[in-house]
């Protein structure tokens, strides 16, 4: 740790789904998880953001809400859960 797991959902064209990414770390501290939180929310900005994707692309968006703080059985595993919005503008 620290490491990301993500899902990637895939849709049709035009279609929005969403995506969660977890943050996890292994700290006695909430700084570190609740500053990469805010680094990635930086990143996407108020509109998100557009990655190129078979010939086409992925708009990128802050999902609602956000962020949220998941507990774990060790307590010195600190875990963020970020939900994603994703418009896919794909040929598929």
């Amino acid at each position: 740790m620290p490491y990301i797991t993500y899902d990637l959902p895939t849709a049709a064209f035009g279609t929005q789904c969403n995506s969660e990414v977890n943050l996890w770390y292994r700290t006695s501290s909430e700084a570190a998880p609740n500053a990469k939180a805010e680094e990635v929310a930086r990143a996407l900005g108020l509109s998100g953001v557009l990655l190129p994707c078979d010939g086409g692309g992925m708009w990128v968006m802050q999902g609602e809400p956000f962020c949220n703080a998941m507990a774990d059985e060790d307590n010195a595993v600190k875990r963020r859960i970020i939900n994603l919005t994703i418009e896919y503008m794909t040929s598929y």
